[in-house]
């Protein structure tokens, strides 16, 4: 009897709902999902965390460049063998299918791909499509739609570049909602993940309830940026939803490349149109740096002369009760 393949499903996609849906699913069906589970999942989520702070990226960084520095995190080796033996551990002789889903996770796909190689283990990548006035809310405070759709450009070009050529499958979050059966089917079948080909009708009736109380997305609503950022943003949607009816081909591929590129180029234009804010913000962090590091010897100094004050006047004092008469 030939050996059971092992696989580990990455799931990818901007926003939270949208993956974590799929992961959910695949889940329920009998997937192991560690990073679902209270226990494993911190370890997850914390290399990520830790990874991307020593290459100085947000986890929705919109700059072309931190690619090259997640890369850089994900070509060293004591990464890739943390990564290993964290899946050695995870994949036992009872547990063959995993799925993974972080928002991390895009910028290493290729620290998961080195690790998952050296331990024979199959790797396939789920790409959620979402409409990106779902992803990108007006109402948050901390970033404007502008910045949240250029951040979703950079993270959905580059994501769909890195997992060409390999096993994936483009999904969209509202085919999973209308009818998760044909989605996850064809992602069973065309993978042989038995989880998801033997379930049995218990299995299908907890995805059911499980999908019911899921975040189902809303209206498609109209997404009102500058030019060109506007039609990148409309445009990379399109192909992306061609991406998920199936089309995967060198016609879609040089799309996208042309896509990515002109992305690049806007950032780039932005980042010269910027640069006196950039010039200021340094000029402003350099001060108050200086400002910092002259307090800090202030205080030292008024530390160190205190302390000498204090034993002048110590012996002061000593003396001069050794000279008081009886």
């Amino acid at each position: 009897m030939a050996e059971e393949r092992r696989n580990a499903v990455l799931v990818l996609g901007a926003g939270t709902s949208g993956p974590g849906t799929v992961a959910g699913v695949l889940s329920i069906l009998g997937m192991h999902a560690p990073t679902l589970e209270h226990g494993s999942a911190p370890w997850v989520a914390e290399l990520h965390e830790r990874l991307l702070a020593r290459a100085n990226i947000a986890v929705d960084d919109a700059r072309p460049e931190a690619w090259f520095d997640a890369g850089r995190m994900s070509t060293q080796d004591q990464n890739r063998e943390r990564v290993e033996r964290w899946l050695d551990t995870v994949l036992t002789d009872e547990v063959d299918e995993i799925v993974i889903e972080d928002a991390g996770l895009p910028w290493f796909l290729d620290l998961w791909a080195g690790a998952a190689s050296r331990l024979d283990v199959d790797v396939a990548h789920v790409l959620t499509v979402s409409p990106p006035s779902h992803v990108i809310s007006a109402g948050r405070d901390d970033r404007s739609p502008l910045g949240q759709a250029i951040s979703w450009l950079n993270l959905m070009l580059h994501t769909e570049r890195a997992t060409r050529g390999g096993r994936r499958m483009a999904i969209r979050q509202a085919d999973l909602v209308e009818d998760w059966t044909v989605p996850i089917y064809a992602l069973g079948e065309q993978w042989g993940l038995r989880s998801v080909v033997e379930a049995n009708a218990r299995d299908l009736r907890a995805v059911h309830d499980y999908l019911d109380q899921a975040p189902r997305p809303g209206p498609t609503g109209e997404l009102r940026l500058p030019e060109p950022a506007q039609t990148l943003v409309q445009s990379t949607a399109a192909a992306l939803d061609r991406l998920a009816e199936g089309t995967d081909d060198e016609q879609l591929h040089r799309e996208l490349d042309d896509l990515r590129v002109a992305f690049i180029e806007l950032y780039e234009q932005a980042a010269e149109i910027a640069d006196s804010s950039v010039r200021a913000a340094e000029r402003r962090l350099r001060r108050a740096k200086d400002r910092f590091e002259k307090e800090r010897r202030e205080l030292a100094r008024d530390r160190d002369q205190g302390g000498l004050a204090g034993r002048l006047a110590v012996r002061r004092g000593g003396r001069s009760w050794r000279r008081r008469p009886a």
